[in-house]
């Protein structure tokens, strides 16, 4: 299917956009004083000031409008973002306790609804001399990769990273306890997930995507539901980190064990995608090398439910390897470059069972990424271009991006999400029809 662009919609995008502009111009216009209030009373609560360190509050509103350049059928709105955010982040010390809190209020006017959403609610103390415990709601992250993940299995939210919402949503939050050991010998990170945390994966409702069950582009309604697993003790994750640092080298072995983050399964008997089970070992290593910074990091994802690959429903296991290098090339210009490799295990027994074998992926699937970031006007301008390309998929995916800081308080964002590729049914190029521009502004208080 040929695109075209979606010029007809213009002037309602420049309207939207105006519109969210404006209404974060009065927020700005007000706000001042509401801060000033705010900080008060909190004040006069806790007994505390914010200056005094052991009491923070902040705010802080962004409006964010993106719209599609390509004709998407499959999908019901001409715009991928349209949406009014307030973040409320609020900590406090008692000692050596911390407790934070994080929550959003969204006024999403492609999806039609107003949420409410924790991003973060925890405790964290120690537990002896040498071991943190940190339990709630809490953002984790581990592995080396930049915008790869090979041994991070925490949630992500695709959703947002396609729609241009700030980088930081990409990582969703998990329900879990972390336990932190320090050593000299080597530092140990252990997180128990007691209920599975799925990725916010694409269900069709803002973008469209390829369905290898029928061979065509789906979009919503009925919008893609995979069913999760039991919330059971047996179904949570766990996973470990055994890491440290020797000689400005950085190393880190990791396990984890738990399900799939997207549904990428099929239960025919029941006719829904599923979470299969997974287990994960891996390591990585992070280096200084001719001037810049060497990454290289491996893991080994090991279908427990389909361990010799003969369950046309259920991905292979895999082996996958990722090398990276970055450096600054010039003052202020810093160059980065990845090259990562899928090795599907079980290939041909994949292919004898596969229900149209000539789109499945190479049992080498190969992708190269590619970053270039520039800072200028002491550091409140900041340019960026990140990219993938799979010289076996033959597929691309670019992330230009432009924010400016207007001051300590105000900045802007524009930027786009740019698809394509040969064939519908790879990775990127399913999302072609997908490719949006955004704009965004934010304003902390």
């Amino acid at each position: 299917m040929t695109s075209h662009p979606r010029l007809k919609n213009a002037p309602t995008a420049l309207q939207r956009l105006l519109s969210y502009v404006l209404l974060g111009s009065l927020f700005l216009a007000t706000s001042s004083s509401l801060h000033a209030e705010t900080e008060d009373s909190w004040d006069d609560e806790w007994g505390e000031s914010e200056s005094e360190g052991n009491f923070s509050i902040n705010h802080r509103v962004e409006t964010g409008f993106g719209s599609f350049i390509h004709n998407n059928n499959y999908v019901e709105e001409d715009n991928s973002l349209a949406e009014i955010r307030y973040r409320f982040d609020m900590a406090n010390y008692w000692g050596e306790t911390l407790g934070s809190l994080k929550a959003d209020i969204t006024a999403d006017d492609v999806a039609g609804e107003m949420t409410v959403s924790l991003r973060e609610a925890i405790i964290a103390l120690p537990l002896a001399e040498k071991v943190d415990v940190r339990v709630g709601r809490q953002i984790l992250t581990w592995g080396t990769g930049d915008l790869l993940f090979l041994n991070d299995l925490f949630p992500k939210d695709w959703v947002a990273f396609f729609s241009g919402r700030p980088m930081e949503y990409l990582k969703a939050p998990s329900d879990a306890v972390k336990i932190s050991i320090f050593n000299t010998s080597a530092n140990i990170d252990i997180v128990w997930t007691p209920i599975f945390n799925a990725d916010e994966y694409l269900n069709g409702e803002r973008f469209s995507f390829y369905n290898p069950l029928n061979g065509n582009l789906y979009g919503a309604p009925p919008k893609l539901s995979g069913l999760e697993p039991d919330e059971k003790f047996n179904n949570g994750e766990l996973a470990i980190r055994l890491y440290q640092n020797i000689n400005s080298q950085e190393w880190a072995i990791y396990g984890y064990r738990g399900f799939n983050k997207q549904p990428t399964a099929y239960n025919p008997s029941i006719m829904r995608p599923t979470f299969t089970k997974l287990q994960v070992l891996g390591a990585s290593l992070r280096s200084p090398l001719a001037g810049g910074l060497f990454n290289t990091e491996f893991a080994w994802h090991y279908s427990l439910d389909d361990k010799e690959g003969l369950n046309p429903f259920t991905p292979n296991s895999q082996l996958r390897v990722l090398l990276a290098y970055e450096k600054e090339v010039i003052s202020r210009l810093t160059a980065s470059a990845q090259f990562y490799v899928e090795n599907t295990l079980d290939y041909d027994a994949l292919l004898s069972h596969s229900f149209n074998a000539e789109r499945e992926a190479e049992e080498y699937r190969t992708l190269t990424t590619f970053r270039l970031s520039y800072r200028a006007l002491q550091d409140k301008l900041m340019l960026s271009l990140f990219g993938y390309y799979s010289p076996s998929d033959k597929d691309h995916y670019w992330l230009p991006k432009v924010n400016y800081r207007l001051s300590d308080k105000v900045s802007f964002e524009f930027g786009g999400n740019f698809f394509g590729g040969d064939e519908r049914y790879t990775f990127f190029g399913q999302l072609e029809d997908n490719s949006n521009i955004y704009a965004r502004m934010r304003y902390d208080f």
